[in-house]
């Protein structure tokens, strides 16, 4: 299989399974009404699909300014901001709801990924049309990365205390066995997020090329089928996954 093959299919399967556990998680929402269901199938809809799907449509990053798709470039870029802007909002709404530096931190943020989005797109417009697309967007990309990785990495922090301190909670208890649960699949979805993150921004800080090339894809792949799965049995988990939830937390061996 040649790299170009392998990358198509990471990017593929990365595509697909967001599209999927997105989908479902907006469905779930638009009929319960609740925020989180909805922030987290928005994010993962927008930065899967929509952003990735777009960006690899639009050649956005493998080929030369003047042959990128604008506005599916565009659409690209919106996509991965509102996704984004999604992880910030779960985490304001779910952990920190009333909390005045991290309403600051959201509002920050979100105003960051706007003007990035927005700069990629103009910077790509005007740039000369044999300018490789990536370079003249290589600084524009650091700032949404970083963005990206702060968001999950504020959700991971935020999951992984909740996790711990519900373990407490369980032995006298005081809390569900399956809420636990979601807390750390929260905590596993969001703390691999941020570890691709971390290595994204590597790749990019060495100036190597993340559309088209097959290790971040597969990492992206990756991820996104860990943060897919974590997410579809923390919001819609099968009752048989329940059940082994709740015998493992009543076993005499579970912590």
């Amino acid at each position: 299989m040649s790299t170009e093959v392998a990358t198509g299919v990471a990017v593929g399967v990365m595509v697909l399974s967001n599209a999927v556990v997105g989908l479902s998680l907006l469905r779930t929402a638009f009929r319960t009404r609740r925020a989180p269901e909805l922030l987290i199938g928005g994010g993962l809809f927008g930065m899967g699909p929509v952003s990735q799907g777009l960006t690899a449509l639009a050649g956005t990053g493998r080929l030369p300014a003047g042959e990128v798709d604008q506005l599916l470039n565009g659409l690209a870029a919106l996509g991965s901001a509102t996704g984004m802007a999604c992880i910030f909002g779960f985490v304001l709404v779910v952990f920190r709801p009333r909390v005045g530096w991290a309403r600051a931190l959201t509002a920050l943020a979100i105003g960051t990924l706007v003007v990035a989005s927005a700069g990629s797109v103009r910077a790509l417009a005007l740039a000369p049309p044999d300018a490789p697309s990536r370079v003249v967007l290589h600084g524009w990309g650091l700032v949404i990365l970083a963005a990206f990785t702060l968001a999950f990495g504020w959700a991971a922090l935020e999951s992984g205390s909740y996790y711990l301190r519900a373990r407490k909670r369980i032995r006298l208890g005081l809390i569900d066995a399956a809420v636990m649960n979601r807390f750390l699949l929260w905590a596993v979805a969001s703390g691999s997020a941020f570890g691709l993150g971390v290595c994204l921004l590597r790749f990019q800080l060495e100036g190597q090329q993340l559309s088209g090339n097959l290790v971040p894809s597969l990492l992206i792949m990756s991820v996104s089928v860990v943060t897919g799965v974590s997410m579809y049995l923390a919001f819609l988990p099968p009752r048989a996954y329940l059940a082994w939830v709740q015998r493992r937390a009543t076993a005499p061996s579970a912590p």
